[in-house]
């Protein structure tokens, strides 16, 4: 049965799923996470009545179409030891036989995931994935509604040193402090994103006039200004910034931060702890 189980679904998949005999409504076989869920051994959930887990739901079942020539997948949420769960059907065939896939689908656990997926582990702020997503629907709403926004390409002075002198320890509660400096200087509708290693990146909404941005910038250079205290030590950096602004350098993700990287770059070549608005 497991053989043919891996055809048909991914049996050691994130979602709990289950094989259910059409006829007998009975567990004819089932994957690692659905052992998990059921807080169960694998043979204890094999021969088992489906209602024994979720309940009276074989009416539900039949009135959402899991019937002959049937292939989607249908929905029905249930809570089970406490949590919300939603229940995807589809029949099946193997060897001639027919089955009922059950996937249980939690919607917490799913939710975890997505905010995993675009946020930062170490300091909770959108990751490179989330930040790109959002800097494409910035441009979208400016190109939409004939406005200007700007990027702000961050990137840390002298943070090799922080590393190397005190441990990446310290070094990665600096980075969360930064990041926390950083949000707590731009409106609630900007984004701050921690881009890779020691570099972030802030989008600004909705900017009608240049000296916002400048007013923005200025804002996060004196964030630097006070020392971070980790583990009993006062340390300090600073950073260098490079702002790109829509549409003057750029109309796409990839013209933008590459002029907000040049400017970056152009201001840590200069003298560090500065910035530079390219307005091409």
């Amino acid at each position: 049965m497991k053989e043919m189980m891996n055809k048909v679904f991914f049996y050691e998949g994130f979602d709990a799923m289950f094989i259910v005999d059409y006829h007998t409504l009975t567990i004819a076989a089932c994957n690692k996470k659905s052992v998990q869920m059921c807080e169960m051994y694998e043979g204890e959930l094999i021969g088992k009545h489906i209602e024994a887990l979720f309940g009276n739901i074989i009416e539900d079942i039949m009135e959402m179409g899991v019937q002959e020539n049937n292939e989607k997948y249908t929905l029905y949420c249930k809570e089970f030891k406490g949590r919300w769960i939603d229940l995807h059907f589809k029949k099946i065939s193997i060897e001639d036989k027919k089955y009922i896939i059950i996937q249980c689908i939690d919607r917490d656990e799913h939710k975890k995931l997505e905010y995993m997926a675009y946020h930062d582990a170490l300091t909770n702020l959108p990751n490179r994935r989330c930040a790109e997503e959002r800097l494409k629907s910035a441009i979208k709403r400016a190109s939409k509604n004939n406005t200007q926004m700007a990027i702000l390409f961050v990137d840390l002075d002298n943070f090799k040193y922080i590393n190397d002198t005190f441990g990446h320890a310290v070094g990665d509660e600096i980075l969360k402090g930064i990041g926390s400096r950083i949000k707590n200087s731009i409106r609630e509708e900007d984004v701050v994103s921690r881009y890779g290693g020691d570099e972030f990146i802030v989008i600004l909404d909705k900017i009608f006039e240049h000296d916002h941005v400048r007013q923005v910038v200025e804002r996060l250079m004196d964030a630097f200004l006070n020392s971070f205290k980790v583990e009993e030590k006062e340390l300090n950096t600073t950073c260098s910034i490079g702002v790109a602004v829509f549409p003057q350098d750029g109309r796409d993700i990839d013209s933008l931060l590459k002029h907000a990287d040049v400017g970056m770059y152009k201001a840590k070549s200069s003298r560090k702890n500065t910035y530079r608005i390219i307005c091409t």
